[in-house]
């Protein structure tokens, strides 16, 4: 296209939008570089292991297991607060140094208050540790979710307090 018409202005505001495409998704070579115990069902071009995967390897497209699929559960989107503008904010999740807790420290469930239209799903702390943000309404509280960090890369506490980014509708609100 560019031998006929050559290269658009740079300074044009839509010459060529572009993209960074996940490596783990659209090219996967082994899980290094990838999240802890990364979900091989989001591959979707498979370069590498070509023999039998390692560790937490994700087996090629071609040999993988097929499993029965199920309906994904119902999601907010469509609730009257997803609708409202939300403001992108830094959720302190802190520390979890509970570490003669074992296994049971590589979990933290904290109450924020608003309503997350949406937040980050991987985040890593400054020691590089790597943690899954998952977020649901607080059952308890119609003001507030509840905000569960599970360090991804190792079943572990965690010493270094680090934060994550949510879109979140403010309880003045809702």
């Amino acid at each position: 296209v560019w031998e006929a018409a050559g290269p658009p202005p740079m300074d044009a505001p839509s010459a060529m939008p572009t993209v960074q495409l996940d490596r783990c998704v659209w090219n996967y070579q082994t899980g290094a570089g990838c999240p802890g115990r990364f979900d091989c069902d989001l591959i979707q071009v498979h370069h590498k292991p070509t023999g039998k995967p390692m560790g937490y390897d994700c087996p090629k497209l071609a040999l993988k297991a097929v499993r029965p699929t199920t309906p994904a559960p119902p999601s907010g989107e469509d609730s009257a607060e997803a609708q409202l503008a939300c403001e992108l904010q830094g959720v302190d999740i802190g520390t979890s140094c509970r570490c003669s807790e074992g296994a049971a420290a590589g979990v933290k469930t904290i109450s924020v208050p608003g309503y997350a239209v949406a937040c980050q799903p991987m985040v890593r702390n400054p020691s590089g540790d790597e943690f899954a943000i998952r977020f649901r309404r607080d059952p308890d509280n119609p003001k507030s979710f509840l905000l569960t960090t599970t360090r991804w890369d190792a079943d572990a506490c965690w010493c270094d307090g680090f934060k994550a980014k949510c879109c979140i509708v403010p309880p003045s609100a809702l």
